[in-house]
């Protein structure tokens, strides 16, 4: 196998955009519509001190507990790989595969060999496209012998797989 670095690598064919992430502040207001929901855990992350979110599979997410002038971002960083942190993770959404060809089928989309995956444990997993490039990255439970879920990050993989 070689490894080549990306920058070198031709991806004019590539299926898959590249983020394009917002980099600093802009003219515009941002308007939240009664679309945006709040989880059934929102009113803890009030009360715990959440002063700043994000919005993650249409659901207000906590992202920021620790004030700018207390640390902010580092001091929450260093509990994530340090000490321990809690997510509200009510904002993931599941999808249920089921059927006598359930382990086929999840099979078929994820890079981790399903079979060996046991009755009601999760394991991480890769969902890819055709060609490779990552589509989300879930947690993959597997209920019974004929029984997946998926626990999915913010994204509407859901339909890409319904096609």
């Amino acid at each position: 196998m070689k490894l080549t670095h990306p920058s070198t690598v031709d991806q004019s064919d590539r299926l898959v955009p590249y983020n394009l992430r917002q980099s600093g502040p802009t003219p515009q207001q941002m308007l939240i519509s009664t679309r945006v929901r709040k989880s059934p855990y929102w009113h803890l992350a009030v009360e715990a001190g959440c002063w700043r979110c994000t919005v993650y599979n249409r659901m207000y997410h906590p992202r920021g507990y620790v004030k700018p002038e207390d640390g902010g971002a580092m001091v929450e960083y260093d509990a994530l790989v340090n000490h321990v942190t809690m997510w509200n993770v009510a904002v993931e959404r599941q999808i249920r595969v089921k059927g006598p060809d359930a382990l086929k089928f999840t099979n078929y989309v994820i890079t981790r060999d399903a079979s060996r995956i046991e009755i009601m444990h999760g394991k991480y997993v890769i969902l890819c496209n055709s060609k490779g490039g990552v589509l989300n990255d879930p947690i993959l439970l597997r209920v019974a012998e004929d029984e997946f879920w998926f626990s999915l990050s913010d994204s509407d993989i859901m339909f890409f797989y319904k096609v």
